[in-house]
């Protein structure tokens, strides 16, 4: 049973929720009876074949093994038309969402009128309408779509008078939104249990597919989208990304639009959130950078960086005789990583020593125990009251995770001249880290995403290595290392002692058959608006030494 159906919803929300299955055609819906044969921990991918709705052509369109870039040059070259494409995503979405609770919104019927209008564009002139022309995108729940339900993980939900900056550039350039995807409540969690429902990873559905951006996650993970746009301020995009084996890109603060996305702290500004992708390859992270920012958006939301997108930079690597200088931590200084995350770090950097493209040192994180603090005192600074407010506003409980994350110590109703302390703190404590940054000479560094792949469910407590980026405002990516957790090389070490309590309940929970089917996802992040020299570092890396064996 669903920790969901554990809780007292109240009767609009759960009508909220059933919409979403109403709005799925009653022919693509899969029996009780195939749904029950996979039990909790089950990978249920297998699913979009065995359940008879997709016929071998679209199961062909939706291969995980293929990313957006791929089908792009399909629908450009018709021979996939947009129609299919939409269609094949939806049907393939439907079912995920049955297996997985992923979706928190379905328009099948609006998307499909617009690929048949796309279609009939690119048959009568030959040309596309922009370079995402037709493609499938699925989108979180807090980005706004005109004329679809937005929310913030809570059931007071609203009809969007307008789309999302980011949305709609996508739009304009040939993307068409069919479904929306599942989020926590508040928003605010590293699991994806919300009015709509709680989210399951399909890899093994035992585990979360990381919040706040899970539902994304879950949904690329089945192979019911090819491309998703969530969020990010403590590790949004990132830890889902993760959490399935995906890449994606937390931008430089500044570099991407983010106006009009769905805000119930309307006018905070402790921790500035960033809106992006997660994609199935690094090329198409890539792709939907320049696409939005050669649209100049600074010209039409005042935050953006008036700074073009380099898809191929020439950069000039630090270390000796031209080398990328790699830096590695295994720790933040904070919370010890599982065994399995240990294992990815260690034999990423063996495979970097090897190479003679890299420089590889280790790296001594800058106080991220006090970085830690600061973002999370940050992240309420009027003591959770507005997050309050709506809960009691639905009519909902607030949930562990949220009950968790706004009890904490740093937590407090701060007065203005508090604020201004807090924010004070929080200027000096990005100065300090850009001076030590500036002494180390490093082009990247390589780390843990979070302290374990994909969490077991109501577990997830850390996310100190991506939240202290989110402060910073320093762009961070998350990268596949084709590793997989495996029981024989991932024992729990039996002189552990753990240094707190965060990392006493990691490893009291941890028996890496629990773990089974998951991947070993890594982060690695560079200094202020380096974003294309960290991706490009990646793309060597990539060439290099990924997929690991």
């Amino acid at each position: 049973m669903s920790k969901y159906d554990e809780i007292e919803w109240p009767p609009h929300a759960i009508a909220l929720k059933q919409s979403v299955v109403d709005a799925i055609p009653s022919q693509w819906r899969v029996s009780p009876e195939l749904l029950a044969s996979y039990p909790a921990g089950s990978d249920v991918r297998p699913l979009a074949s065995k359940c008879g709705i997709l016929t071998a052509r679209e199961l062909d369109i939706t291969d995980t093994s293929k990313d957006a870039t791929s089908l792009l040059e399909d629908l450009r070259s018709r021979s996939v038309s947009a129609e299919e494409a939409v269609t094949a995503f939806s049907k393939r979405a439907a079912v995920a969402h049955q297996a997985v609770t992923c979706l928190a919104g379905f328009y099948y019927e609006d998307a499909k009128q617009r690929a048949i209008e796309l279609d009939n564009i690119l048959k009568a002139t030959g040309k596309p309408v922009g370079p995402l022309h037709g493609l499938p995108i699925s989108v979180k729940s807090n980005n706004r779509v005109k004329g679809q339900i937005s929310s913030a993980g809570f059931s007071t939900t609203e009809i969007s008078e307008t789309t999302s900056h980011f949305i709609q550039i996508l739009i304009d350039a040939g993307a068409i939104v069919y479904c929306r995807t599942n989020l926590p409540q508040a928003i605010m969690a590293l699991e994806c249990l919300s009015f709509w429902g709680e989210t399951l990873n399909p890899l093994n559905t035992s585990l979360t597919p990381g919040g706040s951006s899970g539902g994304c996650s879950a949904l690329m993970a089945f192979g019911g989208s090819p491309l998703s746009c969530g969020s990010d301020i403590g590790g949004s995009l990132r830890g889902p990304a993760a959490c399935v084996g995906l890449w994606s890109l937390k931008s430089t603060v500044g570099r991407f639009p983010k106006n009009n996305s769905y805000r119930f702290n309307a006018g905070y500004e402790g921790v500035t959130p960033v809106v992006g992708p997660q994609c199935r390859s690094l090329r198409d992270v890539n792709l939907i950078y320049k696409t939005v920012i050669d649209t100049k958006p600074w010209l039409r939301e005042h935050a953006v960086f008036p700074m073009p997108w380099d898809a191929d930079p020439k950069p000039v690597w630090s270390g000796k005789e031209g080398r990328i200088r790699v830096g590695y931590m295994e720790s933040d200084g904070v919370v010890t990583p599982q065994p399995p995350i240990l294992r990815g770090i260690r034999t990423v950097v063996e495979a970097l020593k090897k190479n003679d493209r890299f420089e590889v040192v280790p790296f001594l994180p800058f106080d991220h125990k006090r970085g830690g603090k600061l973002t999370n005192a940050l992240y309420y600074p009027d003591g959770a009251r507005n997050l309050k407010e709506m809960a009691a506003k639905s009519q909902e409980p607030i949930l562990p995770l949220t009950e968790w994350l706004i009890t904490r110590p740093e937590i407090k109703d701060r007065t203005l001249h508090e604020q201004w302390e807090l924010n004070f703190a929080r200027d000096t404590y990005r100065l300090e880290y850009l001076q030590y940054w500036q002494t180390l000479n490093l082009d990247i560094v390589i780390g843990p995403v979070q302290p374990q792949t994909a969490a077991q469910l109501g577990t997830s407590k850390y996310w100190g290595y991506t939240s202290v980026l989110n402060t910073l405002e320093w762009p961070a990516a998350v990268f596949p290392t084709g590793l997989m957790v495996d029981p024989a090389l991932d024992k729990k070490p039996d002189d552990y002692k753990p240094a707190n309590e965060t990392e006493e309940q990691l490893y009291s929970i941890y028996k890496p058959e629990a773990y089974t089917n998951t991947p070993i996802c890594l982060q690695a992040f560079a200094g202020h608006y380096e974003d294309e020299r960290l991706l490009k570092a990646l793309q060597i890396i990539e060439q290099e030494i990924l997929p690991l064996k």
